[in-house]
């Protein structure tokens, strides 16, 4: 997440105050007598826990939200008591910790803001989804779905939209608990129809659930040939991983494992980095329409949010290519891409692997050859070839459009 540092210097964000209602009373009034007496005391309970319960932390602030379950209704309960932020931003000392799943060096999961879907989604079409604000005397609480009821609103949506002709969801965070190296990138590779990408969703985890909430739901509403693009990289991984275990080239298990951590990483800090930089342009423009977010930012910002885009679609490469692409940069070397060929947003290189004149000979007659071959096969269009600033325009152009069709599909 080292492009969030970014913004500091570039001071975009003046953390205004933006605020909705919610329609207190009637959120309230959907719950049980004996719900809202136990959410009492749940916040009773929360305001007495020493921080200490967050051990993992590494960030010198400390968590500023408790979790408090789960209500009746499948949603979580994230609760903000009063003095503290929802979030500390963009600052470098924003809380965070070590995950299982922060493989790449100097990683690590922040809490974020569990108010971003709010701001990426606009008032009405959270409600849809089932969020909700809620204030106490205590503080705040932000309701949001769990993976249960996430998945019921999901069929339904899609449901909705493709009998008005429209494009259906592509993208659906499923539940999860903490998942070891691999096990994501498989996940999203499982996904059922109508889906295209399923991504883990811990949604009953003290610490991981702020972050899943923040940075992993909001993705659903993106346009689907966000989705379908992302899954088509991942399945030209996939081809690319089989052809080296048919290989048995040098070192294959830890080249394998080092290109699963790669598109995994992709995957998690281009939905969510692209999920909270929208977010963060809504919330200090005043919600204002996107095409009017693109209209008033600069090049700087636009290139910002065109990164965690690169990251996931990778719009100026066909899918073959970004593969041999991350191959030749493990190994420092340049089989089919010369200096005119597309960069990465994002140079990873997340395990050490031994690098001698014979294993990148090795690799490199692999990828002219065997990849080589698929690249062929492929027959990309070259016209489908977007650059990420120009791929990036288009989604700012289009996303109120596909918010204005999920809002009237629930009608």
């Amino acid at each position: 997440m080292n492009f969030i540092q970014k913004l500091v210097g570039l001071t975009l964000i003046l953390w205004l105050n933006v605020s909705f209602s919610f329609a207190t009373n009637s959120c309230v009034s959907v719950f049980k007598e004996s719900f809202v007496i136990k959410q009492e005391e749940l916040i009773q309970q929360a305001l007495k826990e020493k921080p200490s319960r967050f051990s993992e932390i590494i960030s010198s602030q400390r968590i500023t939200l408790k979790f408090l379950g789960t209500n009746t209704q499948g949603q979580v309960i994230i609760f903000r008591p009063n003095g503290l932020l929802w979030s500390y931003g963009f600052k470098s000392a924003r809380p965070s910790w070590k995950s299982l799943q922060d493989v790449i060096p100097g990683a690590s999961t922040p809490q974020g803001d569990p108010r971003y879907f709010i701001f990426l989604a606009g008032p009405s079409v959270a409600k849809l989804f089932h969020f909700e604000i809620q204030e106490s005397s205590e503080g705040s609480i932000l309701l949001a779905p769990n993976a249960e009821l996430l998945k019921i609103t999901a069929h339904s949506l899609h449901q909705r939209l493709t009998e008005k002709g429209q494009d259906g969801l592509a993208y659906l965070p499923k539940k999860a608990d903490f998942l070891k190296i691999g096990e994501s990138f498989q996940m999203s590779l499982s996904a059922e129809a109508p889906f295209k990408v399923f991504f883990p969703y811990e949604d009953s985890h003290p610490q991981l659930t702020f972050h899943e909430v923040s940075y992993h739901l909001g993705p659903i509403l993106f346009p689907t040939k966000i989705h379908e693009r992302s899954h088509q990289i991942d399945l030209a991984y996939e081809k690319v991983i089989k052809k080296i275990k048919e290989r048995k080239l040098p070192h294959a298990d830890l080249v394998i494992l080092s290109l699963i951590m790669i598109r995994e990483s992709e995957n998690d800090s281009g939905n969510g980095n692209l999920q909270s930089t929208l977010a963060h342009f809504r919330q200090h423009f005043g919600m204002v329409s996107y095409k009017e977010i693109a209209q008033r930012i600069g090049e700087a910002h636009l290139k910002l949010l065109a990164e965690p885009l690169q990251s996931l679609t990778h719009p100026q490469m066909s899918p073959i290519e970004v593969v041999i692409r991350r191959i030749e940069d493990i190994f420092d070397i340049k089989a089919l891409t010369n200096k005119t060929s597309p960069k990465f947003a994002y140079p990873l290189k997340p395990l050490s692997i031994p690098n001698t004149k014979l294993i990148r000979q090795a690799y490199k007659e692999f990828i002219q050859t065997e990849l080589g071959a698929l690249l062929h096969e492929e027959n990309f269009d070259p016209s489908n070839r977007q650059t990420p600033i120009s791929a990036t325009s288009q989604l700012l152009q289009t996303f109120d459009q596909r918010l204005q069709e999920i809002n009237d599909a629930f009608k």
